[in-house]
């Protein structure tokens, strides 16, 4: 008797750390940073991995989350990982919630858009991503120069497959016309 005693309370007492850990888990997966949750879902082994990614997909962007991205360049870190199909989704994701496709980065000088800093990086996926999603080709970082411009300076320096594609994306895609010009032109027109 005094045997079962004690396996019951042992097993109450597991139970009840199992579930501090699982609140404690929800928590931090609710109030966590969607940059490290999107690690998470695509790095951890599964179960971690399934529940950082209902977390991220639940739970974020919060409003302050949006604004904190669309300071830091918008959806750029959605689309920096190998993964597609999670990049293409957490996109739409993040674009739903607000998530200006053409937010520069605040905090750098260069005034870089996420297409911009994608040219740099020389990641093609994440351009065309970026592209079919909505991204302005035509916008202008500090220096007046626009994606197209940034990826054939950048492929005439250091020659790359990685940089050739970026160069093929940016080419294909018709650049828009900057607002004032279209006003201006429609103005013009009888």
């Amino acid at each position: 008797m005094r045997a079962r005693r004690v396996v019951l309370v042992a097993g109450t007492t597991a139970l009840v750390a199992l579930l501090l850990a699982g609140g404690y888990l929800f928590m931090q997966l609710k109030n966590g940073d969607p940059r490290i949750l999107q690690t998470c879902a695509e790095e951890a082994a599964a179960p971690m991995g399934w529940a950082c990614e209902r977390a991220l997909f639940r739970y974020h962007p919060t409003p302050a989350e949006v604004q904190r991205f669309n300071a830091e360049g918008g959806p750029m870190y959605a689309v920096t990982t190998n993964n597609e199909a999670f990049a293409r989704r957490l996109l739409a994701h993040y674009l739903a919630a607000g998530i200006d496709i053409n937010a520069t980065v605040q905090r750098l000088p260069m005034k870089w858009t996420a297409l911009h800093a994608m040219v740099v990086q020389g990641n093609p996926m994440a351009v065309r991503l970026l592209v079919e999603h909505g991204a302005d080709t035509a916008m202008r970082d500090a220096d007046g120069k626009a994606p197209l411009d940034l990826a054939r300076e950048l492929h005439a320096k250091e020659p790359s497959d990685a940089r050739a594609q970026v160069l093929q994306v940016l080419m294909a895609e018709k650049p828009r016309q900057p607002v004032e010009e279209s006003r201006a032109s429609d103005a013009a027109k009888p």
